[in-house]
């Protein structure tokens, strides 16, 4: 919603400079970057951690090859402007009253502003799963598991076709090398698998588009017993 009301407030005053450009984490929602591409905004995808996006800003500044205009991660971090390298709930706060404050206007509560977005770019639900083990046998045994996944051919996941896969520890895309697995399904959803960097946890991302609200739940719902399944069989 806020890459929706910053763009449109730009383009609105005509201030959307040229080359404009929306960064996110690899393991973030493609909800923002189909509303980005649709305004001609182009999208970045940068590994977890803020520092990453600040690296993207601060080489904006030296290239001139793109202009900043949000980024924003999956754990709810967000960044309007240069002014920091880092997140900033101070300016995302007012930005999200000031958005509220628009869709009032209209008549219209932020949850149905939301509503009309996923009516013209689709129903995009995401779900995480945190796999907690502790200890020198909890840490051998998510190695266990990510080595499952970067060793066996994945075709299918809850019975939809893998169309594309990445190993991010292979220092794909101009990233650094990461210990992330993403898999991209025939249907636009995908799933990705990283262990914390702060905690004893393994964990699974998972993103889908729908035509509505109720097949984005199903999908959700779907992918998530294939995981928990899969899980249960390597521990």
């Amino acid at each position: 919603m806020l890459t929706n009301y910053i763009i449109e407030g730009l383009k609105e005053k005509n201030e959307l400079k040229e080359n404009p450009a929306l960064i996110k984490t690899i393991v973030t929602s493609e909800f923002g970057a189909d509303i980005a591409k649709a305004n001609n905004v182009d999208v970045l995808n940068v590994l977890t951690g803020f520092k990453f996006i600040g690296e993207k800003i601060k080489l904006f500044e030296q290239t001139k090859e793109n202009t900043y205009v949000f980024g924003y991660e999956e754990s709810y971090g967000y960044l309007v402007g240069t002014h920091a390298r880092d997140k900033d709930g101070v300016v995302a706060s007012l930005l999200i009253s000031e958005m509220a404050a628009f869709y009032h206007s209209k008549g219209m509560s932020l949850y149905e502003g939301l509503i009309e977005l996923y009516n013209k770019y689709g129903f995009f639900k995401e779900e995480t799963i945190s796999l907690t083990l502790k200890g020198i046998e909890g840490l051998a045994k998510i190695k266990d598991i990510i080595l499952f996944f970067r060793e066996n051919d994945i075709k299918d996941i809850n019975n939809i076709k893998v169309v594309d896969s990445k190993d991010y520890s292979k220092g794909i895309d101009d990233l650094p090398k990461a210990d992330v697995l993403k898999y991209f399904l025939e249907d636009g959803s995908w799933v990705a698998i990283r262990p914390s960097g702060t905690e004893p946890k393994l964990k699974f991302y998972i993103a889908v588009k729908g035509e509505d609200e109720n097949i984005a739940n199903e999908k959700i719902k779907g992918i998530k017993a294939y995981i928990e399944n899969t899980i249960e069989k390597l521990m």
